[in-house]
C-alpha cells in the first residue's frame, strides 16, 4: 500500500485516502482500510484531520454488497 501511495505523490505533494482508492479500489475490504490508516498514523508528515471527514466505499468480494464507512480525512504529503 505504501508503494501505491508512493507511486500517486511521484507528481503531487499531497493526497487524500478517497483520492487514493479512487485508483488503486479497495481489495481487501476494511483491513486495508485500517492499513492505510496506520501508515499515515506512523509517519510525522501524513496527516489524520479529525475535524473533516470522508466516506469510503467498496464491494464485498463474495456478495458484491457495497460497503461504506465514514473516517476522519487522511492526507499523505510527499517526502
Amino acid at each position: 500500500l505504501e508503494s501505491k501511495i508512493a507511486d500517486l505523490l511521484t507528481d503531487r505533494s499531497k493526497i487524500s485516502l478517497g483520492e487514493v482508492l479512487k485508483v488503486y479500489p479497495i481489495e481487501n475490504g476494511l483491513e486495508e482500510i485500517i492499513t492505510y490508516i496506520s501508515i499515515a498514523s506512523k509517519s510525522n508528515l501524513h496527516q489524520i484531520q479529525a475535524a473533516e471527514k470522508e466516506q469510503v466505499a467498496w464491494k464485498l468480494e463474495k456478495s458484491g454488497q457495497e460497503k461504506t464507512i465514514v473516517l476522519p480525512k487522511v492526507i499523505f504529503i510527499k517526502e
